[in-house]
């Protein structure tokens, strides 16, 4: 049985508890009616359910720079023809979740609340994307195309925004700045999944 198979059954079994559970409180009061809710409390729960346990699954558990690497990261020596990549997660929603960040249609890393990732990259186009693991796909962000020159140091803050019926994530390029330096020396980094070119 897959993850995500075993997860829509967790989440299934969890609903229908809930919702024997409002029966049962609606007859053992009379005069009680919960109307719509004990129809609708019950998918909420479902799908909300098992979409965080989806995501859960697909955490991956990448190795944190050592106090080393990182410092040598944020040195940001040269790269011959090309230039480096930044991107931060904000801390909000969705904390026990890892928003995956993909380049060019590969994993390049995973970040969970408040980490950053550090990339070098070749000069020319790139695609940069980040996605929540098993969320529908419209959570996902809207691509960023890329142009990485000689010298260049691009910042990205990716953030989960809620609404009404989702969560969609979001991927904003960020000015280089004192402060944002400051929160990067105070966050955790992660390695990337792969090497960077």
């Amino acid at each position: 049985m897959t993850k995500s198979m075993r997860n829509l059954l967790i989440a299934a079994a969890v609903a229908a508890v809930t919702f024997a559970a409002l029966l049962a409180a609606e007859a053992s009061a009379p005069g009680v009616d919960l109307g719509a809710i004990k129809f609708v409390l019950p998918v909420v729960i479902f799908s909300g359910l098992s979409a965080g346990l989806n995501g859960l699954a697909g955490n991956r558990k990448l190795p944190a720079a050592s106090g080393e690497m990182r410092a040598a990261a944020l040195a940001f020596p040269p790269v011959a023809g090309g230039g480096y990549l930044v991107v931060l997660r904000r801390a909000r929603s969705a904390r026990t979740v890892g928003f995956v960040i993909t380049l060019d249609g590969t994993v390049a890393a995973q970040l969970m609340a408040t980490q950053f990732v550090i990339l070098r990259l070749a000069g020319g186009p790139h695609r940069l994307n980040v996605d929540i693991p098993g969320a529908p796909g419209t959570s996902a962000a809207a691509p960023r195309d890329i142009e990485m020159a000689e010298g260049d140091i691009m910042f990205f803050e990716t953030r989960t925004v809620m609404g009404l019926t989702r969560t969609s994530v979001h991927l904003d390029p960020l000015p280089d700045s004192p402060d944002l330096r400051e929160r990067l020396g105070k966050a955790a980094m992660v390695m990337p999944v792969g090497p960077s070119v």
